[in-house]
Order: C-alpha cells, then structure tokens, then sequence
C-alpha cells in the first residue's frame, strides 16, 4: 500500500503539478520573469529564480519517470487501483530505490535556491529570516513564514532521501527481476 501510495505521488506532484511551471522555469532562462512572478524572490537581487527554474527542470524529468513507472505497473497489473500484485517478495528494494530518487531530487533542489542566495548575500540570517517563499501566497493563507522554516523541509527531504539511499544499499538482493531496479518488469 505504501508503495502505491508513494508512486502515484511521485507521478502526481512532480510529474503533474511541477510540468505546469515547467514554462516558468524555461522562461527565467530566455531573460523573463518567470517562476517568480507567481513564487517572487525573498531577497532583492540574488540568484534565487534561476535556481528555482533548476529545481523545476530536474523535478520535472523525475516525475515523468514515476508516471512512466505508474504506467507500466497498471499495464502489468490491469488495473490503475491493484496494489497488491507490484508490491509482492521484494518491494521494499523498490520502495527505498525510488524514494531515494524522489526525495534526493526534490531535496536537493530545494535548498539550492536558499544555499545560492546565501552564498550570494554572505549573511545567512538575513536570507533565513526573510519572508519565505510561499509566505506571500495568498492562496495558502500564510502571512508569517520565515525562509527558514521552508530551508529546513528542503533539508528535511534531502536527508529523507539519503535515508532511502541507506537502506537501499542495505536492502537484500534480489533474484526478480523487477526488484532489481527503479523500473517496474517489462510487458
């Protein structure tokens, strides 16, 4: 079930939500505003929406890795709601790999924008303690939202994902051949 669970929102929430900003981040490279129109910049002159377009170029890629994975389960196992039959002898092996994947990527490149506007600023504090980045979104309802409560969810993912790479590399080995890898069997 946690399996289940854990790659149709891989598929979702990266491969879904993120291609709708995909536009956004190409944008920031073509000289334009981009992704900080709709996420603005939480301190004035740093180098945080091209990292940010970064963060949307790798997780972009990812998520339709896991829509990829989401697709050749249904076609292996008939129905878009079966979790039982994937999820058989060796999952776990599975599971780890591709929340490695998922949580490294999303991770990683959250707390890029944050490092890169620190490195820039050189004073950590005035870049954690400065409006976050969702904090002027209306939408979530959140008017006090330091950078560095969203700083550490980045970070959070991160050591999350290296978790993942942890117990993968532990993990037992496997003779089925779709436990060996990130992707499901063949059809």
């Amino acid at each position: 079930m946690l399996a289940y669970f854990a790659h149709r929102w891989g598929a979702i929430f990266a491969g879904g939500a993120h291609t709708l900003g995909l536009y956004q981040g190409i944008d920031v490279w073509l000289g334009q505003d981009g992704i900080c129109v709709p996420l603005p910049n939480p301190t004035p002159g740093g180098p945080f929406c091209y990292l940010m377009s970064i963060h949307i170029l790798l997780v972009v890629p990812m998520g339709w890795c896991f829509i990829y994975m989401v697709y050749v389960e249904v076609k292996h196992c008939g129905s878009y709601f079966h979790w039982t039959r994937f999820t058989a002898p060796d999952s776990p092996s599975v599971l780890y790999r591709r929340a490695a994947l998922y949580f490294t990527t999303i991770g990683l490149s959250d707390i890029g924008p944050y490092i890169g506007e620190m490195i820039v600023h050189g004073d950590v504090s005035s870049v954690l303690w400065a409006p976050g980045l969702y904090s002027g979104r209306a939408w979530l309802n959140r008017a006090i939202t330091p950078a560095l409560t969203e700083f550490i969810a980045g970070c959070s993912l991160f050591l999350g994902g290296l978790y993942f790479i942890a117990m993968a590399s532990m993990g037992r080995k496997s003779s089925y051949a779709y436990s060996s890898g990130l992707l499901p069997p063949k059809v």
